[in-house]
């Protein structure tokens, strides 16, 4: 698998990850459960914003970094 391809994958599978923990932000926050809403939904912007950077090249292993490439 080349590499481009092998990043096209990774980037599908966090977008996937994204969608599936705003579900479930959704999920808790209708069930007034805010801190696991607040908790889900943080993860759906970190993983949305890591399938980003990596489309554009960049990987990150710790949310500092991700934060700190953001800021």
């Amino acid at each position: 698998m080349s590499q481009e391809s092998q990043a096209e994958k990774m980037t599908t599978s966090l977008l996937h990850k994204a969608s599936q923990a705003l579900e479930s932000a959704w999920s808790e926050f209708q069930a007034e459960r805010l801190d696991f809403a607040a908790n889900r939904a943080y993860y759906a912007c970190f993983y949305a914003a890591s399938a980003v950077m990596l489309h554009r090249g960049r990987q990150f292993v710790k949310h500092s970094g991700l934060r700190g490439a953001i800021h």
